[in-house]
């Protein structure tokens, strides 16, 4: 299976640190220069209003890189008929790796996506914690509950061409509820996790401390779009392109 791995140039830290996790568990990879939000014209690329009424919040510039850093990804399985393909973010940390992960067939399982990564255990909809399925697999369970997290995952060449069809960039990469409704992307999380982020600096989002009255605000400010959001996904859930189960 093609490994790529995601890495700002700026970086070298983080690439030096997901080079020896790789040596660790046994895995060659494909560097992939990610795309530097700060650098780009996002007026060209994304549709941050359009965040900013679906999600709450703007979409920062380092979103944008990210989402063009792993569409890179997707572009070069299609050009190359990679037909499936493990991806990581260079903030990748193992929790506990089953090399048996890359002899499975995405196919086998009826998914596009499945990630074996990710800090986000609780459904992105309802906001609660992910519930016990009986889907098993490799000794772990198996997840179609729309939670987040891109960085590290399994995507097959239909998965990818399906990603391909954002032209311009409105929502995070790791909105995997907005892919799941809206795209027709079958995407489950394996859990527990195999890899979750390192906790070092994100590019994303620099950190910022608020104090308890920056938080109300932002919660009472927030919340007709959270209200929004969920019923509009609920929606597209039930009666949309896909079910979740």
């Amino acid at each position: 299976m093609n490994v790529f791995v995601i890495n700002l140039d700026r970086r070298a830290d983080r690439l030096g640190e997901i080079s020896e996790l790789m040596e660790k568990i046994g895995l060659k990879f494909q560097r992939v220069s990610a795309v530097d939000g700060k650098a780009i014209d996002l007026s060209a690329v994304a549709r941050p209003w359009l965040a900013k009424w679906y999600i709450g919040r703007r979409l920062v510039a380092g979103a944008v890189g990210c989402f063009l850093s792993h569409r890179k990804i997707w572009q070069e399985m299609q050009d190359k008929n990679i037909p499936q393909a493990l991806i990581f973010e260079d903030d990748a940390s193992l929790v506990e790796w089953d090399p048996r992960i890359l002899d499975i067939q995405l196919s086998d399982l009826d998914l596009d996506i499945l990630r074996i990564g990710g800090n986000h255990m609780e459904n992105l909809v309802t906001r609660r914690p992910l519930k016990p399925t009986r889907t098993r697999f490799l000794d772990r369970f198996l997840s179609a509950e729309p939670t987040a997290g891109t960085g590290a995952y399994i995507i097959s060449q239909a998965g990818a061409r399906k990603c391909l069809a954002v032209k311009l960039v409105w929502f995070p990469v790791d909105h995997v509820d907005i892919w799941s409704a809206l795209y027709g992307i079958q995407t489950a999380l394996l859990y527990p996790v195999m890899f979750e982020p390192s906790g070092s600096t994100s590019d994303i989002h620099p950190e910022h401390k608020r104090s308890s009255v920056e938080k109300a605000i932002r919660f009472i400010y927030r919340l007709p779009v959270r209200v929004l959001r969920r019923a509009i996904v609920i929606y597209l859930a039930h009666f949309g392109k896909t079910q979740y189960s």
